[in-house]
């Protein structure tokens, strides 16, 4: 790969991450580089900036040219059409905004539930900027699987987070049937994408913000919705989906966003085919290195973890926790030197 000259000995420790084995040490990640700038500063419109393949190429590789990608960090570009942007697939209207991409619900009443066609424009729509940016990218960088997550937040994209939690009581079967039609859509709309990416993929699939790839089907799975629903709900309405990911996913990451998340914990180290559980300190809360118990009890069940440590926390973190089946990204260090330093440390601290 031409920005990652060493991309076969890291794909071999991401293939050791999944089955909870070691290389020569954990998956460490340390990209150094500037943000993407917004579209202004690009002299882009939005409709260029998020969904014209050339643009987003050019974008890309300036941002790239410019990144360190220290130990395990992959270069690469993701497709976005917003957080479970599936749910544009079943109608409704998307706002673009500097860095994001806001959904606006469209189901006023059950009675108006739409059906998932197949010649929706963004279908096809996302489905070409795929195969642009795998011509763009071959030998130069991956392309990563969209923020196609979750299928409840897709339904909250759908019918608007509050609603949807008041129809959990007042309309479950409504619920539960709509969820039912959303799953294989996001089944197959992930597998189609990953199919046509698996050229410029080294034939695998990779997650962009995770850095993380196998040779097998990789998926992201989350449901940010959960942290307002009892545990009793999540097992009604959101575990089902979980475990019907997992069975045709070969690797499966569950994004876990906030300590809140802790009230599912059990739920989801019970799902036999989850293979790992990515932790994330959302703002305002304890760093990572803050819940070491509950870290080592996701191991302990068997799950590889993956953890957006600050460089501080790296040490402690890594004393308290196996390396096997362990990756780190760090964010927060601001130079190549910083970066190799660190490296050279996570290396021997390692355990085997």
């Amino acid at each position: 790969m031409y920005y990652k000259p060493d991309i076969d000995k890291v794909l071999e420790r991401c293939e050791a991450f999944w089955e909870r084995e070691i290389i020569d040490r954990c998956c460490v990640a340390i990209p150094v580089g500037p943000k993407m700038p917004y579209p202004e500063e690009l002299g882009m419109t939005y409709e260029e900036y998020f969904f014209d393949p050339e643009m987003i190429a050019k974008r890309t590789e300036a941002l790239i040219t410019a990144t360190y990608y220290g130990g395990d960090a992959i270069p690469g570009v993701t497709t976005y059409f917003g957080t479970a942007g599936h749910s544009i697939y079943f109608g409704g209207e998307i706002e673009c905004r500097p860095n994001t991409i806001w959904h606006h619900p469209c189901i006023d009443c059950w009675e108006n539930a739409p059906d998932y066609h197949p010649e929706n424009p963004y279908v096809k729509l996302h489905d070409d900027i795929i195969k642009g940016l795998n011509q763009y990218a071959k030998g130069k960088y991956f392309v990563s699987l969209a923020d196609n997550c979750s299928v409840m937040d897709a339904l909250a994209n759908l019918r608007g987070t509050q609603n949807l939690l008041l129809d959990l009581i007042d309309h479950p079967d409504e619920v539960k049937k709509m969820t039912g039609k959303i799953a294989p859509v996001l089944k197959d709309a992930t597998l189609r994408h990953a199919e046509l990416l698996r050229e410029c993929n080294r034939g695998g699939t990779y997650l962009q913000w995770m850095h993380l790839w196998s040779k097998g089907l990789v998926h992201q799975l989350q449901c940010d919705f959960s942290v307002m629903v009892s545990p009793e709900m999540f097992n009604e309405f959101i575990l089902p989906e979980i475990e019907f990911t997992c069975e045709w996913a070969d690797q499966s990451v569950y994004h876990f966003d906030g300590q809140e998340q802790i009230a599912f914990l059990d739920q989801l180290l019970s799902v036999k085919k989850l293979k790992a559980i990515q932790w994330t300190s959302v703002v305002g809360q304890p760093d990572a290195s803050e819940f070491i118990p509950v870290l080592q009890r996701i191991q302990e069940a068997g799950k590889s973890l993956m953890l957006f440590p600050k460089a501080r926390e790296v040490e402690k973190l890594m004393g308290a926790l196996s390396s096997r089946g362990l990756q780190m990204v760090v964010l927060d260090v601001s130079t190549r030197e910083e970066a190799d330093q660190l490296l050279s440390c996570v290396e021997k601290w390692t355990k085997s």
